[in-house]
């Protein structure tokens, strides 16, 4: 004859199969976003510290480590993650700068109409 079977106590606090399985999903779900966002923070912060400005106010990430082209300030950041003054934001300049308009060929005025007076 067989053994009769051990029976294993559930937690009562922990409820049905269904919940627990549901807390422990719930709790990995938690962990692994956690994870991500703070490596998301952390890839951030590196990047603050690569952060440059270069010509008309472009924002360009660099590498450690490499190279940073003449012309580029460095861009630092306040406690909120904020660009701090000073900074100077240039503008692209216009299509009127720098000569462009030489090359552009006006179009013709439009003539104002004729105006026929019909004598008899």
């Amino acid at each position: 004859m067989p053994l009769p079977r051990q029976h294993h106590k559930k937690p009562d606090a922990n409820g049905t199969r269904a919940s627990r399985r549901h807390f422990r999903d719930v709790a990995w779900l938690q962990a692994t976003l956690l994870e991500r966002v703070h490596a998301l923070a952390a890839q951030l912060e590196q990047r603050k510290q690569w952060t440059y400005r270069g010509a008309y106010g472009v924002i360009s990430y660099f590498q450690p480590g490499e190279t940073i082209p003449p012309g580029y300030q460095k861009v630092e950041f306040d406690e909120n993650g904020r660009e701090t003054p000073p900074y100077v934001k240039e503008k692209a300049p216009g299509l009127s700068a720098e000569g462009f308009n030489d090359l552009v060929i006006p179009a013709e005025e439009p003539r104002p109409p004729q105006i026929r007076r019909l004598t008899d």
